[in-house]
């Protein structure tokens, strides 16, 4: 077996154990609230700039200079107080009674941040030389596969694929090995896209027409004329054919008798 040590693994284990112990000295407390004191610094920042930059251009020109002393000048003003206020905080967990476990998770957590210093190192010097133009005391670090890891995880949180087309955990002329996938993994199925069809307007529908119901009785058909019957000739004037009728004798009335004269009282007058 090769037990000879690259001057790659000797700087990696220096840059781990850098952080480890100093890490260790201040506490995982500390370490944390620092993290968390420059990141609220940084939005405090962000947000008060806007406020304080017309103020500082009146001051201090030109403005390109102005704005750059107004943003360290409240970096600064912020992050001090916010500092000191977790140092202290910190230096009280570090000297109660979880102290050793304080500083054993901050050797841990040290020894992770220093992996991942490894990493974008890594990442950098992959971005600047290829793979294949490597030295040998680089691809044949005993450490290689592990910062090789670290800065794999790094792309992976940053965009999801190698810098500008280059596999860092590929050795040249090796494919890279498929990922495996959960048994439980279910692919989402693709949701239907509706896609809008503009169809011409179709003229209404006519009106249905009311159909006479026919008869149930069928109509009677005309008599046939008789065969012997003479057509009617033309018209004749009704004076040629008719004769004219005889004046009838008249009636004779019987003759009454003549009434007697009546009187005022209206008696018949006796003779």
């Amino acid at each position: 077996m090769n037990f000879s040590i690259s001057p790659v693994d000797v700087l990696v284990l220096a840059v781990l154990g850098f952080s480890g112990l100093y890490a260790a000295y201040r506490g995982f407390v500390n370490e944390v609230l620092t993290i968390l004191a420059w990141g609220l610094t940084a939005l405090v920042t962000a947000v008060l700039f806007g406020s304080v930059k017309g103020t500082v251009r009146q001051l201090v020109s030109p403005e390109w200079f102005a704005d750059i002393v107004g943003l360290v000048g409240l970096f600064l003003a912020v992050v001090v107080p916010i500092s000191f206020i977790s140092y202290r905080f910190g230096e009280m967990v570090r000297q109660s009674s979880i102290g050793p476990l304080d500083r054993s998770l901050g050797f841990v957590y040290g020894v992770v941040r220093g992996l991942i210093f490894a990493g974008l190192a890594y990442m950098l010097y992959s971005y600047l030389v290829k793979p294949e133009g490597q030295p040998a005391y680089v691809r044949n670090a005993h450490l290689m596969p592990i910062v090789k890891s670290a800065s794999d995880v790094l792309q992976s949180l940053v965009n999801g694929r190698p810098v500008k087309g280059v596999s860092v955990s590929a050795q040249p002329g090796t494919a890279s090995p498929p990922v495996p996938q959960s048994p439980h993994y279910r692919p989402r199925p693709a949701e239907p896209q509706h896609i809008a069809v503009h169809q011409p307007a179709q003229a209404p529908a006519p009106e249905p027409v009311p159909v006479r119901p026919e008869p149930l009785v069928p109509p009677l058909a005309p008599a046939p004329e008789r065969a012997n019957q003479p057509k009617d000739p033309s018209p004749v004037p009704p004076s040629v054919f008719t004769q004219p009728e005889a004046p009838r004798p008249a009636r004779a009335q019987p003759e009454r008798p003549p009434s007697a004269p009546k009187t005022s009282s209206g008696s018949p007058k006796k003779a």
